[in-house]
């Protein structure tokens, strides 16, 4: 959905588009924050779920902390934020691809010991 979503940014020259782009972004990061942890346990499972969620949220540290200065590098050389529209945009497709190509794990590894069907007592 980011995709797309950015692709709203290059109508910026009307403020309905700005105020479009900023209601679904807020809503849509809003979800992705809390969906995180639940698409993470259901695609790796339990087990991993810890040292998955302290790389996922580093990793969307450093990346909130590096792109806002990279986006104004590319317009300093380039004098239009375009270019870096486009790569984020680009980018997003590309995460949005590669989160659909991941499979869920069995369920098995979701499930605590205590839970499983095959380790409760008769």
């Amino acid at each position: 959905m980011d995709g797309p979503l950015y692709s709203m940014l290059f109508m910026a020259r009307w403020p309905v588009a700005i105020w479009a782009f900023g209601f679904i972004f807020g809503f849509a990061m809003g979800a992705d924050y809390m969906l995180i942890p639940l698409v993470a346990a259901e695609s790796f499972g339990l087990k991993s779920l810890g040292k998955l969620l302290a790389l996922i949220i580093s990793g969307y540290s450093i990346a909130q902390w590096g792109a806002p200065w990279l986006a104004g590098k590319i317009f300093d050389s380039y004098h239009s934020y375009d270019p870096a529209w486009k790569i984020v945009s680009v980018s997003s497709l590309l995460g949005a691809a590669t989160i659909y190509a991941i499979k869920p794990a069995p369920s098995e590894i979701l499930l605590p010991d205590d839970r499983r069907p095959d380790k409760r007592a008769p």
